[in-house]
């Protein structure tokens, strides 16, 4: 830093009119060198500064070109001219502008140079020399002068044609030695004697330099770190350093040893490059794949150590050898034939360590081979065992190679992953965002309450209408209103409802005669507190409940009922009981001229064209329930339940839409708003947004808005929030896939990012003879290798192997815990075999001992899983399971459900703080071992259909679906994240409430005259007669039911999975 102050302040110089006076270092420098005076007093103080530095580093006085040289001295042979080095001192090179050929050079490239000079290796010109000029004008001498050879060199007058910059950094940094005295300040002297390490560094370097020009520089570079960090020799052994006496004497230093590793290292190039020359090979010297071994790459460290060793052990070598053997030895050292016995001694450093442990023994008496000779201390007589050790050592290898292959697959396949999940979450994240933001600005079109009364309702839906039509910047009566009052959805308590409504109906009507109408499904249950009734008398009742209602509503004045007809498909129908035709009730004000819908289809042909398709019982839920989870709002064959859906259906009801509006002078530029009073599920909104999904020129776009006002609040609220969430969910899902036309993302969030590689890594199948690659990338051993090396005995690899000293029982082992922990063994496979459809066979399934006797049987209850003919259960009065093989058979995978009822909430924490042992609590983590099953029997997708069948932790499912281009899924409950650190992507799953599943059971009678358990026990009821607390053969594992419309995990009922593959013979019973 001082010498760039110096520096600064010269040249940093302003005139008068606060100009820069120097323009670049050049005019600087001609300012200083202008007489013939002060040139001449510069070069004295220059030598005088040469002089000093040579004295301190105690390198003597050097020789210099003094003298302009003749122009013979230039021509070698009838080569013509040629370039000559010449060295030469600071003070002889141009200085000025006009001695540089290309000008001044720039100020950044002479500080750059500066400050490369003084923290690298200093100024390189013996590496990198100047191009010089003798015959140059300078500043002071005109041109056409040239000097007279072998006359004295003129100082500063040497123009500089290559080089100019390097001449103006070296003038820089003398020009500031000289000015702060740097040579005389009292740092320098203790800092040259006491910083060995880079006055060390330097002279290696030099010596590098002045060898061969095949030899780099770094060869040496981590043989001096470790030489320094171990082995300084200004220190004395300490107790910190983990060498040996003996060790620490052969690895002392000594330049002779750092010779002998530069003789070592020119002696094995050349002796390659010979060996090609032979050849008649080109030497492969621009190929550093191939030359590499060529120079001991990789090996520096270790070809120093084995150098102190033949340094060290050298007079003793001289004294046993004659000059010719100790030569010999010498050159087959540096040629790298003695590698294979010096290594292993250097790796080790056994403190014992003596020259006989070489191996080295001196044949003296045959004048035929005078050389060393490696004599082998392990060599083994037994042919059978070498046998044996050979037959391993290829195992091991082999092994090696397999084990390579995997793991590079197996990073390619973690890289290509994050990569893809990186890409796919940032994508997915947008895309959320925009639907998000979409839905938040489209969410008027779907709005649903819970009121206290009817009349609350109205108010709400006048509101939603009125925003509606604020929102399209139309009037309010500009949006007709199609009422629907689908009076099965009312329940039990329709009958209560009926003056309210028809009430409400006619006051709707007489205000918006013109723009409202009513479709009204007539009641298909009896007036609420008639008790039991056979099939004949609720026909009857439910007629004359139908028959109060219409003769109520064709009380009503001025309005008029018109009757269509529907009909099922008799293919969709799950019942013979119910009726395939369906009556609707039309409802429109008698005084309406011009009423909207007087065209409309439904009103013209009064029924609906075509067959509808029934709603699947299936799909039929109770709305009034939580639905958190799967099990959860299940109608259990209620049959009160199913009819309230019983003319329900998005497909049904976007018919009954498409015909109000079919006919009509209503286009694609009009609104109409659909109104459920009787909201109980979800199916209206969905048949609208179906309707909204497609792009229709002659059908207007709908609204919905539904309220829920029959009933007591608490099931009022759960019906909102049920209808809420799943119109939400199937909305925005559309809107996620570009599926649903009122509203469309920006084409720069549709677009998928591109990957740096777009195709997943392969594995090549072929290259494994050893063992077999899965699609889990693991590797399971094949039953021909584990009988070729159990016959290898308990040998042990040699000392030249990457496994040295262990045998196969530790390779077998080491192998299992990395790529097969399972440990399991296969047959042998096709090479030609996909890994996707690799499956397992493993050899090693545990047997289960028979422990009852037939007639042992004759009191426990019996189950017979469906489709399952090789095994089935038995259960004891105290709740034991048994297992009684019908074949030999195995068992694998899950068996049984675990039936019961989830609890959310408070309940939940209960239960889970109370019994925690009589639970299984719904708290999923990324790490969490879950089954999958598809929505309603659809099958799961390719990417995790081999979760369906065997469990997989929640982050592995996660990221399947990420990268086979799905959206992240989100899990009911909890909240799920993902973050991509470096190669891996972790994930964060959370429940966000207290869950659990409280298993059924079932009690046996009191009175005792029933038999407990009864002799067949239901498949779906088994695990309610199981005590689930005594199951060893078992872990209980949840379900996750994957919506693909939704994306979305739902909780299902957990399985009972065989904790590994289990053997059952046939008529064997085994206790479970």
């Amino acid at each position: 830093m001082g010498a760039m102050n110096v520096l600064k302040a010269e040249m940093d110089v302003r005139t008068a009119d606060n100009q820069p006076k120097f323009t670049d270092v050049c005019e600087w420098m001609a300012e200083k060198l202008s007489s013939d005076g002060e040139r001449s007093a510069y070069q004295k103080q220059v030598e005088d500064l040469l002089a000093g530095c040579e004295a301190v580093a105690g390198t003597g006085t050097t020789s210099f070109q003094s003298s302009v040289p003749s122009p013979a001295d230039l021509q070698e042979g009838a080569c013509g001219r040629m370039l000559k080095r010449f060295p030469l001192r600071l003070w002889q090179l141009g200085g000025h502008e006009a001695s540089h050929v290309k000008g001044a050079p720039q100020l950044h490239g002479v500080r750059d140079n500066m400050q490369k000079f003084m923290t690298g290796m200093g100024c390189e010109t013996h590496k990198f020399p100047l191009e010089i000029l003798f015959d140059w004008p300078t500043a002071w001498k005109p041109a056409g002068t040239s000097p007279v050879p072998g006359s004295p060199i003129e100082p500063f007058s040497v123009g500089v044609s290559i080089g100019t910059t390097v001449t103006m950094a070296c003038h820089l940094l003398i020009y500031a030695a000289m000015k702060i005295d740097w040579l005389n300040s009292p740092s320098v002297l203790d800092h040259v004697k006491k910083d060995l390490a880079v006055r060390f560094d330097k002279v290696v370097a030099a010596k590098v330099m002045a060898g061969s020009r095949k030899v780099r520089r770094d060869m040496m570079q981590e043989v001096i770190n470790r030489h320094n960090r171990f082995f300084n020799p200004t220190k004395q052994l300490s107790g910190n350093l983990k060498v040996s006496q003996v060790w620490h004497e052969i690895v002392k230093f000594s330049w002779e040893k750092i010779e002998e590793v530069l003789h070592r290292l020119q002696a094995k190039w050349n002796g390659k490059i010979q060996e090609y020359i032979d050849r008649q090979q080109p030497p492969p010297i621009h190929q550093a794949s191939i030359c590499a071994g060529f120079r001991d790459s990789g090996k520096e460290s270790q070809v120093y150590l084995m150098a102190c060793v033949m340094v060290h052990f050298k007079d003793q070598m001289k004294k046993d050898m004659t000059p010719d053997e100790f030569n010999k030895m010498m050159s087959h050292w540096r040629l790298g034939h003695l590698d294979g016995k010096l290594f292993p001694e250097v790796v080790a450093m056994r403190p014992d360590f003596s020259l006989t442990d070489l191996g080295l023994r001196m044949q003296q008496e045959e004048a035929v081979t005078n050389l060393a000779v490696l004599q082998s201390s392990d060599l083994l007589d037994d042919e059978a065992t070498q046998e044996q050790v050979r037959s391993l050592t290829n195992i091991a290898r082999s092994l090696k190679r397999e084990q390579d292959e995997m793991r590079g697959y197996r990073v390619a396949s973690q890289r290509h992953m994050v990569q893809t999940v990186a890409a796919e979450a940032e994508y997915q994240k947008s895309i959320a965002q925009g639907v998000e933001s979409a839905w938040v600005e489209h969410s008027i079109y779907y709005q649903v309450s819970a009121t206290k009364t009817l009349g609350m309702g109205q108010a709400f839906e006048h509101a939603t209408h009125r925003t509606l039509a604020s929102r399209l910047m139309q009037d309010v009566k500009q949006i007709p209103v199609i009422s629907v009052i689908n009076i099965p959805m009312l329940g039990a308590t329709a009958s209560s409802c009926l003056k309210a409504m028809v009430s409400h109906m006619a006051s709707e009507l007489q205000a918006s005669c013109n723009l409202t109408i009513y479709l009204v499904v007539p009641p298909n249950q009896v007036v609420f507190g008639l008790g039991r009734l056979s099939k004949t008398e609720r026909e009857d009742k439910v007629a004359a409940h139908q028959a109060a209602w219409k003769s109520e509503i064709e009380s009503i004045p001025d309005v008029k009922l018109v009757k269509a007809t529907a009909l099922f498909d008799h293919e969709s129908m799950y019942s013979d009981d119910r009726p395939l035709g369906v009556e609707l009730w039309i409802v429109q004000a008698a005084a309406a001229e011009q009423h909207v819908f007087q065209s409309s289809v439904l009103l013209k042909r009064r029924a609906i064209p075509g067959l509808m398709s029934c709603f699947p019982r299936q799909s039929m839920k109770n709305f009034a329930k939580d639905m958190s989870f799967v099990t959860g709002g299940k109608t259990n064959g209620d049959q009160d339940l199913e009819r309230k859906q019983w003319y329900s259906g998005a497909g049904f009801l976007a018919e009954v839409l498409t015909s109000f509006v079919k006919g009509t002078k209503l286009t694609e530029k009009h609104t109409v708003l659909v109104r459920d009073e009787t909201l109980y599920d979800a199916e209206l909104s969905i048949a609208v947004a179906n309707l909204n999904a497609v792009k229709n020129i002659t059908c207007p776009k709908f609204a919905y808005v539904g309220i829920a006002w029959a009933g007591n609040s608490t099931a009022k609220d759960q019906i909102v929030a049920n209808v809420e969430e799943v119109c939400t969910e199937y909305v925005k899902a559309a809107i996620s896939r570009n599926e649903y036309n009122p509203v469309s993302l920006p084409p720069s969030l549709l677009s998928r990012p591109v990957l740096q590689s777009s195709s997943p890594p392969s594995l090549k199948l072929e290259l494994f003879e050893l063992t077999q690659p899965t699609a889990n990338n693991e590797l399971h051993w094949l039953r021909d290798t584990i009988t070729k090396a159990k016959a290898c005995g308990d040998v042990l690899l040699p000392d030249s192997e990457v496994w040295k000293g262990q045998g196969w029982t530790q390779l077998f082992q080491k192998h299992n815990e990395e790529f097969n922990p399972a440990e399991v063994i296969r047959a042998k496979r096709g090479p030609d075999t996909d890994v996707s459809v690799l499956h397992v066979d493993n050899t090693a399934e545990t047997a289960l001992p028979s422990v009852l006797q037939s007639s042992d049987l004759e009191h426990m209850g019996k189950c017979q899983l469906p489709g399952m003919t090789t095994h089935e259960f038995y259960v004891s009065s105290a709740g034991d399971l048994y297992v009684r093989g019908l074949t030999d058979c195995i068992l694998e995978g899950a068996q049984f459900q675990i039936h019961g009822f989830f609890k959310t909430g408070r309940e939940a924490s209960e239960l889970m703080s109370s019994a925690p042992d009589a639970v299984y609590p719904y708290k999923l983590t990324e790490e969490s071992m879950v089954l999958l099953r598809g929505k309603a029997g659809k099958t799961l997708p390719a990417s995790v259909h081999q979760f369906g069948c065997k469990p997989g932790k929640v982050k592995d499912i996660m990221n399947a679906l990420l990268v086979s281009g799905n959206p992240k899924a989100s899990i009911h409950l909890h909240s799920c994240e993902n973050t991509v650190n470096g190669n891996s992507v972790d994930w964060k799953v959370v429940a966000l409430e207290p869950a659990c599943l409280k298993p059924s059971v079932e009690e046996a009678p009191e009175d005792g005259n029933q038999k407990f358990p009864p002799a067949v026990v239901p498949h779906v009821k088994l695990s309610s007669f199981v005590n689930l607390s005594n199951l060893s053969q078992f872990d209980v594992v949840f379900c996750l039911e994957y919506d693909d419309q939704a994306n979305k995990l739902k909780g299902m009922m957990p399985q009972a999975i065989m904790k590994c593959k289990a053997k059952v013979s046939k008529d064997s019973i085994a206790k479970m």
